[in-house]
């Protein structure tokens, strides 16, 4: 019995590879090498770093030290 979260908008792809047909099965590895993450955390770094300038920047406008911003919430408790 093919669940109801798999009728109709799923392609029969998916469907036999939910039921056990011929089809690869979810959660097969996938060798990946650590040099494929190095773009994705340099990418990461950057937008930290452009997020950090903006925040000093604000800071700044504002008249406030960085160290005082450090300290505000986000949501008020």
């Amino acid at each position: 019995m093919i669940p109801s979260f798999l009728r109709g908008r799923h392609c029969t792809a998916c469907r036999e590879a939910y039921i056990g047909g011929n089809h690869k099965r979810l959660g097969d590895s996938v060798t990946v090498s650590l040099h494929t993450f190095v773009d994705l955390y340099s990418k990461a770094l950057t937008t930290l770093d452009n997020i950090l300038t903006k925040g000093a920047a604000f800071a700044a406008s504002k008249g406030v030290s960085e160290a005082d911003m450090l300290n505000w919430r986000l949501v008020a408790t």
